[in-house]
């Protein structure tokens, strides 16, 4: 193994509890660099099923609960998710809050 070190890439990462990150900044609506760190080494993948892009590959500004309802940018609210997941669920968050045309009584537009 001491050959291998001059090569190695070593990174500590602090666990509050054996699958808990300490939390890190609450009140910012962007990640920390060590939050979107944990989190990373946390999950490894994207959080989509089956997708398995790797964490470092994603992106970590993903709030479980959306900061713009109350979410906390902790890493218990953060998950890694790939470009191509991330805008389809920002699609679809924004298809869901538009406002659909309604016909009137007589059937015209």
């Amino acid at each position: 193994m001491l050959p291998w070190l001059s090569e190695a890439y070593v990174e500590r990462v602090v666990f509050e509890a054996p699958d808990r990150v300490k939390n890190v900044g609450v009140r910012r609506r962007l990640f920390t660099r060590a939050t979107r760190r944990a989190v990373e080494v946390r999950d490894r993948t994207c959080y989509v099923d089956l997708c398995g892009a790797p964490a470092e590959d994603c992106q970590i500004d993903d709030h479980i609960q959306p900061y713009a309802e109350d979410g906390e940018t902790v890493d218990t609210n953060g998950r890694p998710a790939c470009a191509f997941h991330n805008r389809r669920r920002n699609r679809a968050a924004v298809a869901a809050t538009r406002v659909s045309p309604t016909r009137s009584a007589s059937g015209g537009c």
